[in-house]
């Protein structure tokens, strides 16, 4: 299963990149700083959503309607520090 870790900053950290055969995603918070998540560049504290030390956001598509799943860049920002996320996506290899 791959997963990788990334350390998000105070800045817009890229976390995942967009990915067309995207079917699963799960970021987890594993720092010990409250990050937030968004899809662009701009995510800020105000605007991104909360992921406390310890939470982690899942997304799946259900059935088999891909329709409205989002498949791209996902970024994070920390308030202070640093904080470390761990990432596990999993693609469809029939596309």
């Amino acid at each position: 299963m791959p997963t990788s870790r990334v350390e998000v900053a105070a800045t817009a950290t890229e976390i995942v990149d967009y990915n067309a055969r995207r079917i699963f995603l799960v970021i987890e918070n594993v720092g010990d700083q409250t990050i937030y998540l968004g899809d662009d560049n701009a995510v800020a504290t105000t605007t991104g959503v909360r992921l406390e030390a310890g939470d982690f956001w899942v997304q799946k598509m259900e059935g088999g309607d891909s329709k409205y799943y989002y498949r791209g860049a996902f970024y994070g920002i920390c308030a202070a520090t640093t904080a470390n996320v761990q990432v596990l996506e999993l693609e469809d290899s029939n596309q």
